[in-house]
């Protein structure tokens, strides 16, 4: 199965861009077909969008159908607030799962760390902004 963060996609094939192909109908009867499990728009040009040209904001329209990952987060929210509602009915405190997520976070860390420079440079961009990881590594601590 192909994953993309925690979003599955089934089945396991991509619709890439393509300019003047993948615009809003083509992507629905590619997905409808059951074709892809991920379709992409065609690329959208930022003058375009900057200058508010009609025809490049035509082509930013899509349907809620084309919302998978909006609707996977939004399925994990509702499980993650069924499940708190049911930790708390169970009286259960936060203390309790202290130990499992740190135990889970080190795990993580671990495998961030022993990937090397690159790969900590690059979770700590996506955690705190590149202007602030160059802060960082521009500091008295280098």
């Amino acid at each position: 199965m192909l994953r993309i963060g925690n979003v599955a996609v089934e089945p396991p094939f991509v619709l890439a861009p393509m300019a003047g192909i993948t615009d809003r109908d083509f992507r629905l009867l590619i997905r409808r077909l059951g074709g892809c499990g991920l379709v992409s728009m065609e690329f959208i040009s930022s003058e375009g969008l900057t200058r508010q040209r009609p025809s490049t904001l035509r082509m930013l329209h899509f349907v809620e159908e084309e919302r998978h990952a909006l609707s996977e987060n939004r399925g994990r929210r509702q499980e993650t607030e069924r499940l708190t509602r049911q930790a708390e009915e169970n009286g259960v405190q936060p203390e309790r799962l202290d130990e499992l997520v740190h135990e889970i976070a080190s795990s993580h860390a671990a495998s961030i760390n022993n990937g090397g420079l690159s790969e900590q440079i690059e979770y700590l961009v996506k955690e705190l902004g590149a202007a602030e990881v160059e802060r960082i590594l521009s500091g008295p601590d280098r």
